[in-house]
C-alpha cells in the first residue's frame, strides 16, 4: 500500500504510544521512520522491529577515561540518547549488540538534518553507514552489530522534503502498526464526544 510521509511518523508516533513509549521517545521514531521512507528505506518496517524487539536495554555508562557506551542497546529507547550525548560531547558513542542497527539511521538522519551533521555509524563487520542531512551512503546492517557513532559538522544544505521513490508499507506491517495506534484511541461514547474526542456535527469540527 502506498503512503505519504505524514502518515508513516504520525501512526508509527501513534503505535509507539501503544506500546507505553513515552511521548518524546514515540515522536523520535516517528521522525526516524519518516525519514527513513524518504531516502528509500523501510522505515514502517524498521519501526515496528524497534517496538516489537524485547531487548531491555540500559542506562549509558560514561567512563573515567570518557568513553560513553550503551550495552545490549535497544534502539528505541538508547539511541536518542546515544545521539543526545554525541552532538553534546562531539566524542564517539559506543553501542553493542544494537538490535535494530537500521533504525539508528533513521534516528540519526533526524539529528544530522537538525543539527547541519555528518554522521557516521562504523558498524562492526560491515563498515561504515554515513548519514546527513540529504541522506544515507552505505548499506543498512540488518543483524544485531555493535556501532561506533561520530560526527563531524556538515555544509548547510536544503534538506529534500519530497521522498526519492514512492513510500510503501506491507500488508502485515502497516496492520501491527494500526492495532497498537489503536490503543491510544478514545473508546466512542456521548461522553467521549462531549469531551472532544472524534468529530462534531462536521468532519471538520
Amino acid at each position: 500500500m502506498k503512503l505519504s510521509l505524514n502518515e508513516v511518523e504520525m501512526t508509527m508516533r501513534k503505535a509507539a504510544r501503544g506500546t507505553g513509549l513515552a511521548l518524546g521517545l514515540a515522536e523520535d521514531l516517528g521522525r526516524a521512520a519518516a525519514w527513513l521512507a524518504r531516502v528509500g528505506q523501510d522505515g514502517t518496517g524498521l519501526g515496528l522491529a524497534g517496538l516489537e524487539s524485547t531487548q531491555v536495554g540500559g542506562q549509558g555508562q560514561v567512563f573515567p577515561d570518557g568513553l560513553v557506551q550503551f550495552d545490549a542497546a535497544r534502539v528505541v529507547r538508547d539511541c536518542p540518547s546515544a545521539l543526545d550525548f554525541l552532538v553534546a560531547s562531539g566524542d564517539p558513542v559506543h553501542m553493542t549488540d544494537v538490535d535494530v542497527p537500521g533504525l539508528v539511521a533513521g534516528l540519526a538522519g533526524v539529528v544530522a538534518t537538525e543539527h547541519y551533521l555528518r554522521i557516521t555509524l562504523a558498524c562492526a563487520g560491515h563498515g561504515d553507514l554515513i548519514v546527513e542531512a540529504g541522506g544515507l551512503i552505505g548499506v543498512l546492517p540488518m543483524d544485531r552489530v555493535d556501532i561506533v557513532l561520530t560526527c563531524e559538522a556538515a555544509e548547510k544544505v536544503e534538506t529534500p522534503t519530497s521522498p526519492t521513490k514512492d513510500i510503501t508499507a506491507r500488508a502485515d506491517v502497516w496492520e501491527r502498526l494500526s492495532a497498537l495506534a489503536f490503543k491510544t484511541y478514545v473508546p466512542e461514547s456521548e461522553a467521549s464526544r462531549l469531551a472532544g474526542a472524534g468529530a462534531g456535527l462536521l468532519d471538520n469540527d
